[in-house]
């Protein structure tokens, strides 16, 4: 804790309100990033079961994602910056999906890239979303199990609760209704 102090002196006031001890799981997180579990390059190292991630799958992914970029038409509109809420191609295919997903033969909602906005993961999506839509003491449903560290995410900036909704490998409309009763 010694450096932090020494940083302290160094920052803006309100650069001190952020400075705060990590959760274990980030903090477990960090202590682990270099000594990582590699069957051939780091074969004593560890393995971060706390993190939603697995880079025992690096090889196969990768390879994955060579093999589709074989059939993509990459421009240079692929490779700048895009729009802020992500790629019209990107946000069509996840409006579709989550149509199917969430309304499917509902037609009364009907959902177009219009209504959709992209962020770089699930965690700065979900904190976006909590301090710009929620109050705080509000409660966001968020289908459970989850990576723990969520509630950290929503709650330190936000002051928003999770609150987990058991789910199998599908959602459930169902499932999420019944748990917004209960919270009404």
């Amino acid at each position: 804790m010694e450096g932090v102090s020494k940083m302290l002196e160094y920052l803006s006031e309100r650069g001190k309100k952020w400075v705060r001890t990590l959760p274990p799981l980030v903090k477990a997180h960090f202590d682990n990033f270099y000594n990582m579990y590699d069957k051939e390059t780091n074969p004593k190292g560890l393995v971060n079961m706390g993190t939603a991630e697995s880079h025992l799958v690096n090889k196969e992914v990768c390879n994955l994602l060579r093999k589709s970029a074989e059939h993509m038409d990459l421009t240079g509109y692929n490779i700048h910056y895009n729009k802020f809420e992500g790629s019209d191609e990107f946000r069509t295919a996840i409006a579709n999906h989550w149509q199917k997903i969430i309304f499917g033969e509902d037609r009364n909602v009907v959902l177009g890239k219009e209504q959709v906005a992209t962020c770089a993961g699930c965690t700065v999506a979900l904190e976006t979303l909590a301090t710009l839509l929620a109050e705080p003491g509000d409660a966001f449903l968020i289908p459970a199990p989850y990576y723990s560290s969520f509630v950290d995410d929503i709650n330190e900036r936000a002051g928003v609760l999770a609150v987990g909704v058991p789910c199998d490998e599908t959602l459930s409309r169902d499932a999420f209704e019944k748990a917004y009763e209960k919270l009404t």
